[in-house]
């Protein structure tokens, strides 16, 4: 399916990953059976963290349907896909109008669940119109544009010195996001945009999570700090980035990390080993290929003589 919709629409636009906060986004909890009134919602009126957590790990089968819900409904709110049915219809969404996507579900180590997601957008060039189009300042200065609404790394307001005074709010999810009917919508969701920029995406570096050895020394395998920049920029060859001033902070679209209050990463796809790399990526996780068939095919070879001769081990 992804190969044959690059045939049809080319490599696609976006790379998304979306990291829902389960255990505390109290739509979660009333999937887990709390009456939560969340038109007026009052986080002090608990369950408290603790009773979230038991919620939760208690009820996997909330967490999923939470899941199936919030993706669903920021598919339909923000990217501006509906589905009737066996029918699917998209029209402008924050990112442009989605031709086609593709999304893949995991399971994290503690079992939560996150997506990694392709969109196709109308109107992109393919990779041969987006060679010559990327020479000219036109174009580029369109997707320079294009990422600061889109791809944030920055605030003006929220320096390294502002990041490290900060206290991190692991539970600031437990809120409901700013009601863009209410007055002074614009200055209370910058304030939640900051306060939810270093909670959910500041990243640290820690050994049990992602430094890994590399020719002897310890890399972190995302690769913080990530480059930094004064401007959001893009040049001839497809090479992009966000402003960033702190090489800690994951890139992330606004939107969706102040709508969903979740840790979020998006990627913009105009480079050709770029676009290749992501669908080869995203592939392998759909997949799920087996890579080592010869290791497996081993083991069953030397695990059948064991239950042959001993064949009371059928019966523990």
């Amino acid at each position: 399916m992804i190969w044959g919709t690059c045939l049809f629409h080319s490599g696609p636009t976006i790379w998304i990953t979306i990291n829902p906060a389960d255990i505390h986004d109290p739509i979660a909890q009333v999937f887990a059976g709390e009456s939560i009134d969340l038109d007026k919602f009052n986080n002090l009126l608990g369950p408290d963290s603790q009773h979230r957590v038991e919620n939760i790990t208690m009820n996997p089968y909330a967490a999923a349907r939470y899941f199936d819900f919030i993706i669903r409904a920021m598919l339909e709110s923000l990217m501006g896909i509906s589905k009737h049915g066996i029918s699917i219809t998209s029209c402008q969404g924050i990112l442009g109008e989605v031709t086609a996507y593709f999304g893949v579900v995991e399971a994290q180590g503690r079992g939560t669940l996150h997506l990694h997601m392709l969109m196709w957008l109308a109107g992109t060039p393919d990779s041969d119109e987006m060679v010559n189009a990327l020479k000219t300042n036109t174009f580029r200065e369109k997707v320079r544009q294009y990422i600061g609404k889109n791809v944030c790394a920055h605030l003006d307001d929220l320096t390294e010195s502002d990041i490290k005074a900060m206290l991190r709010e692991p539970q600031l999810a437990y809120s409901r996001p700013p009601d863009p009917r209410q007055d002074r919508w614009i200055e209370r969701n910058h304030e939640f945009e900051r306060q939810m920029v270093r909670s959910q995406q500041v990243h640290t570096c820690l050994r049990s999570s992602c430094l890994k050895v590399e020719k002897g020394e310890l890399m972190c395998k995302r690769r913080a700090p990530w480059p930094l920049s004064d401007d959001d920029y893009v040049d001839e060859r497809g090479n992009w980035g966000p402003k960033r001033t702190y090489g800690y902070i994951n890139g992330y679209c606004p939107l969706i990390l102040t709508s969903l209050q979740c840790n979020n990463d998006i990627k913009i796809n105009m480079n050709r080993s770029d676009t290749k790399n992501v669908a080869f990526y995203i592939t392998a996780y759909a997949t799920k290929k087996q890579r080592k068939s010869h290791n497996l095919s081993a083991l069953m070879a030397s695990a059948l003589p064991y239950h042959i001769n001993n064949p009371r081990y059928e019966d523990i």
